[in-house]
Order: structure tokens, then C-alpha cells, then sequence
């Protein structure tokens, strides 16, 4: 085994190595990702020296009480795992669940956005009118049911208007004395 520096060229960590390893492990444990990533393309098995580093941040991205969980299934089914793996799938499981969560949340926006477009007021188109024409004819129609025609005939029999129709006449003869239908209205 031959060092140069930080790197070790048979790719083992063992000996004197893994003090230097856990040294820089300790000043750069923010790059660790991006340290393992490069480590591990040159061939090399860092386990031993990250694994307690993973369950650390394990325990600290998603608390102790879960960590604890993780070690006592390992320990039932007698199977164990990498910190690295594990971190990461616990990952994948968060971020599954979160884009679930938001894919609830649009669903639940739209049903309100809909419910909403819903209950307001829809513009219609205006509708045609029939090809014969409205005017006096709806007029007429109005007068000519039965109930129309005898209140009708009650309310120029009665005794307030033939008055006021009179008083109508004598206004009018004053204000044109000199009109020829004067002989008209004296009649009735």
C-alpha cells in the first residue's frame, strides 16, 4: 500500500488511511455527498468510514426514533444495509409522499376553482325571435282573455271615471274653444 498525499492507491481503507480519510471526512462533511460520489468512481469502498457518518444524518434529517426503527428491523430480519442506502431511499419514500401531498392539494383547488365556476352566472346566447313580428299583437293577445275584458268594462262603467273623462272634455273645450269636434264630445 503506497499513499501520495490523501489518496490511496490499492484502494483499500485500512491503516494508517482511514485516520486521514475520517480526518477530511470530518472538516468537509457538507461536500460528503459529492466526496463519496468522486471516491467511489475511483474504485473505492468508504463504508467503513461514512456508515456512521449516514446514520447520523439519518438520525438528524429524520429524527432518532426512526433511526432506532431501521436498526430494530435490520435486527429482526437479520439483514443489514448501508446508512448511504438507506438515507437515500428514505428520500425517495419523502419525496414520493410529498408529491403526493401537492398532487392532493391541486386536486382538491381544482374541485373548489370548479364548485366556484359553477355557481356563477353563464352568459347565454340571446335567442332568436320568431319570424312574425311582436308588438300589437301581444298587446291584443293580453286584452283579449275573458278576466280582461269584463274588469275592463267595469273600470270605464265606473262612476271615477266617467268623471274624470268629463272633467278631460271641459279642460279640453277650454283650452281650444273654437275647435269643430266641440259637437262631438257634447254629444256622448
Amino acid at each position: 500500500m503506497v499513499e501520495k498525499g490523501n489518496e490511496i492507491e490499492d484502494g483499500s481503507v485500512s491503516g494508517s488511511g482511514l485516520l486521514e480519510i475520517e480526518k477530511m471526512i470530518d472538516t468537509h462533511k457538507r461536500k460528503l455527498g459529492v466526496w463519496m460520489r468522486r471516491a467511489v468512481s475511483r474504485g473505492r469502498d468508504l463504508s467503513l468510514v461514512t456508515d456512521q457518518l449516514w446514520k447520523k444524518f439519518y438520525e438528524r434529517e429524520f429524527g432518532v426514533s426512526k433511526a432506532d426503527v431501521v436498526v430494530q428491523r435490520m435486527r429482526e430480519k437479520k439483514d443489514w444495509y448501508k446508512w448511504v442506502i438507506l438515507y437515500e431511499a428514505k428520500l425517495k419514500e419523502m419525496a414520493a409522499a410529498e408529491n403526493k401531498a401537492i398532487d392532493r392539494v391541486k386536486q382538491l383547488y381544482k374541485k373548489e376553482n370548479e364548485r366556484r365556476q359553477s355557481r356563477q352566472l353563464k352568459v347565454c346566447e340571446a335567442v332568436k325571435p320568431i319570424t312574425r313580428k311582436r308588438g300589437c299583437d301581444e298587446i291584443c293577445n293580453i286584452k283579449k282573455g275573458n278576466l280582461m275584458k269584463k274588469a275592463r268594462k267595469e273600470f270605464e262603467n265606473c262612476r271615477e271615471v266617467k268623471d274624470l273623462a268629463a272633467i278631460n272634455r271641459i279642460a279640453f273645450f277650454i283650452k281650444f274653444p273654437f275647435c269643430s269636434v266641440q259637437a262631438k264630445f257634447l254629444c256622448k
